[in-house]
């Protein structure tokens, strides 16, 4: 996920703590406001759909994947049918697909926050013509143009990686769906080795 830098000390307090230009002579970053409002609105939006996401579901599903796998692994001497080998085949698809979104939703959730927040202080500072930064470094316009930058490349990675996390999970909830029964007959049919601790995996 995205990495937030420190190097625009203005983006946290902006609105506090600068001071203004007079309008005369500032630059009209009328075209990067518009490009902001645009890029809030769609992180707004796919934030929105991506806490509609069955989390608990989700996760619960990555967790049964890995302990069926690992059973099977320590469990079952030999080589495996064709058949069975293509069920637990497809049921390892749901791993790749999607994460242990348990322990990346809080970080994922921040981030979207952060960008948001930032694009927003970001926005101001340009209406306002903002003349330095809470620090007191100077705002010049080659400053506001790679904060631009930076936080415009910044949603747009947050974004592509969200686009495909909800692409990916209704995919993997499907798989989970169509092979589950079919794992479990496999699992239950494998006795635990005597050498070996795990319960079958419900």
């Amino acid at each position: 996920m995205t990495t937030y830098k420190n190097s625009f000390l203005f983006i946290a307090m902006m609105t506090a703590a600068l001071s203004i230009l007079s309008s005369c002579g500032k630059k009209n970053y009328s075209r990067q406001i518009q490009q902001i409002d645009s890029l809030l609105s769609d992180l707004q939006q796919i934030a929105v759909q991506y806490n509609s996401l069955d989390f608990r579901r989700l996760s619960a599903q990555f967790d049964s994947v890995n302990q069926h796998l690992e059973y099977v692994q320590k469990n079952y001497v030999g080589y495996q049918r064709e058949d069975m080998a293509k069920v637990f085949s497809d049921y390892r698809q749901v791993k790749k697909l999607i994460p242990d979104l348990a322990s990346a939703q809080s970080k994922i959730t921040t981030e979207i926050n952060t960008d948001l927040e930032q694009l927003t202080n970001l926005k101001q500072a340009m209406i306002e013509g903002a003349s330095h930064d809470a620090a007191g470094n100077k705002i010049t316009e080659e400053y506001m143009d790679k904060a631009f930058r930076d936080e415009t490349k910044a949603a747009n990675d947050l974004m592509a990686q969200l686009n495909l996390l909800l692409l990916r999970a209704p995919k993997a909830d499907s798989i989970y769906q169509a092979n589950y029964e079919k794992v479990r007959f496999w699992v239950d049919s494998i006795p635990a080795l005597p050498t070996q601790t795990l319960q079958v995996p419900k």
